[in-house]
């Protein structure tokens, strides 16, 4: 099957320097993807060679705000459907948590990340998901 791949920008508001993380993560081909419930998520294209995963989820340690915890997030990843909304530029938004309230110029919002999505915005509400770490139209997948 052939997807439409989200051809316009997404707003993304990472947790991190992707910068930093990425050369944390030296040597391997590491692609940004998205930020949700504090993790910023990357996918890789080949599988990690100890763990199977292309999909890698970093987010500050829960105890310790000095460390990073690095997950395996392709279950978290995979099973996962974003809302955007989409600004008169064509950039989708999304909210990133359920206290994330993204609010367009407009007036128009986002809330409640993946948790409970709402927003007051008609009929431009676009459902996404990803494959091979791209967004891609999730109607497309029903």
């Amino acid at each position: 099957m052939k997807y439409n791949r989200i051809i316009n920008g997404i707003n993304h508001n990472p947790v991190f320097k992707l910068e930093g993380i990425m050369s944390h993560f030296e040597g391997e081909p590491l692609q940004y993807v998205c930020t949700s419930n504090f993790h910023d998520f990357f996918f890789r294209p080949t599988p990690h060679p100890k763990f199977g995963n292309k999909f890698v989820g970093v987010k500050v340690h829960e105890f310790d705000p000095e460390k990073i915890v690095i997950v395996n997030a392709d279950k978290f990843i995979e099973d996962s459907i974003f809302q955007t909304i989409t600004d008169d530029n064509g950039i989708q938004h999304y909210s990133s948590h359920r206290h994330d309230y993204v609010s367009l110029d407009d007036g128009r919002y986002i809330d409640g990340g993946r948790d409970y999505p709402h927003t007051n915005s008609d009929g431009d509400i676009l459902k996404v998901s990803f494959v091979d770490g791209m967004m891609y139209n999730a109607e497309e997948f029903e």
